[in-house]
């Protein structure tokens, strides 16, 4: 159990910095820039830490019990879709 709780409260901790660093990659959108420069910047900055903030969150979604999860699992919005 307490190497359960320490993996938990390292992802935990994780998490909170993958969205510290998608809140300040979203700052730093370039303004009044064209489509393309917009696109490669969110392809090369948003887009990346946004992909590792999903790796920490599906990590700890198969730690958790689903009745704690307030919201379906990305799994199951996939396999949701007809």
């Amino acid at each position: 159990e307490e190497t359960f709780l320490v993996k938990m409260a390292d992802l935990s901790g994780q998490l909170f910095d993958k969205y510290e660093q998608l809140k300040d990659s979203i700052k730093l959108v370039p303004k009044q820039e064209d489509a393309y420069t917009l696109a490669k910047y969110y392809r090369e900055n948003v887009l990346t830490v946004m992909a590792a903030l999903r790796e920490v969150i599906d990590e700890l979604e198969t730690m958790m019990g689903k009745k704690y999860l307030a919201y379906p699992t990305y799994a199951e919005m996939l396999n949701s879709v007809h």
